[in-house]
């Protein structure tokens, strides 16, 4: 998907998309990518778009959130987008990345 948005170069190989061996939503899944990347969660950024499976995890971390969702979506997230490319300029409007 980043490859057809056009961002993917923003990221290198710093993604993961979740084929891990802890399935989310359990915080393993997320704790795994920072261990693997020997990154403190708090400098992390999570574009996802269930709340349970995927912003509660990452928050439950200290990772920066963004909700894939209409801005009227209730959430608990450090942001809300409609698509990646909003998330993306959320961001780097926040000073995050």
């Amino acid at each position: 998907m980043l490859d057809l948005l056009g961002v993917a170069d923003l990221f290198d190989s710093r993604k993961f998309t979740g084929e891990l061996v802890n399935k989310k939503p359990q915080v393993e899944a997320f704790s795994g990518i920072s261990d693997h990347l020997g990154v403190d969660p708090s400098r992390l950024v999570s574009i996802r778009d269930q709340e349970h499976a995927d912003i509660a995890p990452a928050r439950k971390l200290g990772m920066i959130t963004v909700r894939i969702a209409t801005k009227d979506t209730v959430s608990k997230a450090d942001f809300i987008a409609r698509d990646v490319i909003e998330a993306i300029n959320t961001l780097k409007g926040a000073a995050v990345i």
